[in-house]
């Protein structure tokens, strides 16, 4: 008896292992695309440079660096967004351009996997991207009265808002093969979510609290402002779930096509 319960424990191991095994390796490979690709480094190269000029200009005419950090925070959401629909534009709408759309889904990866892989790769890029436009925000702490937890909460809030645009051209490569027209319906569900915080003021109650609740950037501004919060972290959370879960039926569907 004890003999089958450790012949089962080892199998679910192993089924375990190869499940990471699997999702590793597109990781990998995905990860090495964006490494190979010169759009990557366009974008890279042009959030970098769009983030130094708006640093520049920030601690330039903001006297308290408090205040200039929350507005180099307010402008890294916009390139963050801006980069997270240009890298996820591509995830899925290039295979179905090269035509390699039908083996990745007829091969024994799964559909979660391979979401999975691609995804994190995305955000293992757009990490670097991060960490490369650190110096800004570090410069309002070093040469000023900025908090370090501010630099902290803004730089999670960055990611986070940038994670969220990748889910949403994630999901729209897959109805596409053509990336620009992915990166412009992603864009533009991204900047619908960004909207509904401007309108919900002209919105009567009950509906005005609930469009409000999806506006991008009524959760983001407490990041901006150097304050992380559950209710804002689980916001970003929920929305990139959504749009992987959305993936992930796209994909199915796709194999029936």
């Amino acid at each position: 008896m004890n003999t089958e319960k450790t012949v089962s424990v080892e199998k679910e191991d192993s089924k375990q292992a190869s499940w990471f095994f699997a999702l590793k390796e597109v990781f990998l490979w995905e990860s090495n695309a964006y490494f190979r690709s010169p759009l990557a480094w366009i974008i890279l190269f042009f959030v970098l440079f769009i983030n130094g000029l708006l640093g520049y200009w920030s601690l330039k005419h903001k006297p308290q660096s408090s205040e200039a950090l929350q507005l180099i925070f307010y402008s890294f959401s916009g390139t963050s967004m801006i980069a997270g629909v240009l890298l996820g534009m591509r995830l899925f709408a290039e295979e179905k351009a090269r035509g390699t759309h039908e083996l990745l889904l007829t091969s024994p990866i799964t559909e979660m996997q391979l979401i999975l892989g691609k995804y994190l790769a995305s955000l293992f890029f757009l990490f670097i991207i991060m960490i490369a436009s650190l110096p800004v925000p570090l410069s309002a702490m070093i040469f000023g009265d900025a908090h370090i937890g501010h630099v902290i909460a803004g730089n999670i809030g960055v990611f986070l808002i940038g994670a969220a645009a990748i889910s949403v051209s994630l999901f729209y490569s897959t109805l596409t093969s053509i990336q620009i027209l992915a990166a412009v319906m992603g864009g533009a569900n991204v900047v619908l979510f960004l909207l509904m915080g401007f309108f919900s003021p002209f919105i009567e109650s009950p509906m005005k609290e609930i469009v409000r609740e999806f506006s991008f950037y009524v959760h983001y501004m407490e990041f901006e402002q150097g304050v992380i919060t559950l209710k804002n972290v689980l916001f970003f959370f929920s929305v990139i779930s959504f749009y992987v879960y959305l993936t992930g039926i796209s994909l199915r569907a796709s194999r029936w096509r």
